[in-house]
């Protein structure tokens, strides 16, 4: 399957073929040249009659199929239907069990009991995913400035894990800001965060924070981490984890008390320096159906985390994500997502490679993949220092040749 991506989709399909979404010159809703052969890869059904028709015809038809159905997802959001295109923030359900309700929604099977564990575990699967990049030498050091977060969710109270005793918070723009420091791929002060989400009440919250913190206030995050049980001995790397989380954006202070009952629950607070969070940036982006528009400041990212978004996509949505997220990126700009769906194609990604966490000594764990925008050996411009490694004749392979879906890298939390 070939389709047009990106900018140089952009110049050969045209604007007429790249329509705004309604009221928001920001935002484009995905070509349907770039649809119509997602489908047909998936031997998905196209959602309405299409027998050839001119373009403008598809496109016009293709254009109302996905404001209907963009309307149904964020109703369905607003109702906290489990099988609205969300984030998975506001459960902590691991990335496995997401897609396994994923894969019951598309194929209309019962869903298997979900796996809860704490959000902070996302954010220490995504830290040892990108150490692996600095280990295996893949990405330059400071290299990263420009980053979004697909879906990053909020944490709700009394959301069944005894986190009530703080306020909601959304946990992965700042794990993700403090890992990239930490592993020494981006530097704090140059760092340039967007957050993409369908539900308001995840953008309204970054807002709400932000003028709270310019008013004098501060933002903390609230890190809990559940006693071992017989079921769930954390391995030590997570707990170190756990220990030096946010250290690099913000400075610890006293959590709050847990609640009653919750004896060995271990709490940290950290309050995030107030320059990170006046620095974020968020956005209403439905990322299955949605990109920002041709020309945008946006389609220069270095970096998309889209790890809880992508764990809760079937494989139709996954593969419509995975054209918008490239018109995203630079040129040779990494993806970093729950694992693919099989079968799900990715025509302008490199071959990708996958990197499984284990967190605790029950082998529990959860895998995530490395994508990069094609042309996988364009060199960045270093005169920003923003790319990918070149090796001593200007180009590196990534990931390495040979690599696939299937090549894994298993990282125990030791």
């Amino acid at each position: 399957m070939t389709t047009m991506t990106g900018v140089a989709g952009a110049a050969l399909l045209g604007q007429a073929f790249w329509p705004a979404s309604p009221g928001d010159a920001s935002k484009a809703i995905t070509p349907f040249a770039e649809a119509e052969p997602v489908f047909r890869a998936l031997g998905t059904p196209l959602p309405f009659a299409f027998a050839g028709e001119p373009g403008p015809v598809a496109d016009a038809r293709w254009a109302t199929w996905v404001a209907a159905r963009d309307a149904e997802i964020r109703a369905r959001g607003a109702r906290h239907e489990p099988d609205a295109i969300l984030s998975l923030g506001f459960s902590g359900t691991s990335f496995a069990a997401a897609r396994t309700a994923a894969s019951s929604r598309s194929t209309g099977a019962p869903p298997a009991a979900a796996t809860a564990f704490p959000p902070l575990l996302s954010a220490y699967v995504v830290e040892r995913a990108l150490n692996d990049l600095v280990m295996h030498r893949l990405v330059d050091r400071q290299s990263i400035r420009r980053v979004a977060v697909v879906g990053p969710g909020l944490e709700f109270r009394d959301d069944g894990h005894a986190r009530d005793f703080y306020p909601e918070q959304t946990l992965q723009p700042f794990t993700l800001a403090d890992s990239l420091v930490r592993v020494g791929l981006a530097h704090p002060d140059r760092l340039e965060l967007t957050i993409y989400d369908v539900d308001p009440r995840v953008l309204d919250h970054v807002a709400a924070v932000q003028a709270v913190v310019q008013r004098g206030a501060s933002y903390r995050l609230h890190l809990p981490l559940p006693p071992d049980t017989p079921s769930h001995a954390w391995q030590p790397g997570l707990v170190a984890y756990w220990q030096r989380a946010g250290n690099w954006i913000g400075a610890d202070v006293a959590p709050g008390r847990p609640p009653d009952g919750m004896d060995g629950l271990r709490a940290r607070a950290v309050r995030v320096t107030p320059a990170i969070v006046q620095s974020l940036r968020a956005a209403d982006l439905n990322v299955v159906l949605e990109r920002p528009s041709s020309g945008a400041s946006d389609a220069s990212f270095n970096l998309v985390v889209a790890t809880n978004a992508f764990a809760s996509f079937a494989p139709i949505e996954q593969a419509l994500a995975l054209a918008n997220i490239h018109s995203m990126l630079r040129p040779g700009g990494l993806l970093l997502a729950a694992a693919l769906a099989p079968g799900v194609p990715i025509d302008h990604w490199s071959p990708a490679f996958a990197v499984h966490v284990v967190f605790d000594h029950q082998q529990s764990g959860d895998t995530v993949c490395w994508l990069t925008a094609q042309p996988a050996r364009h060199a960045i411009d270093q005169s920003e220092h923003e790319g990918v490694r070149s090796d001593d004749n200007g180009a590196r392979d990534f990931p390495p040749r040979g690599s696939s879906l299937h090549d894994r890298t298993t990282i125990r939390g030791g």
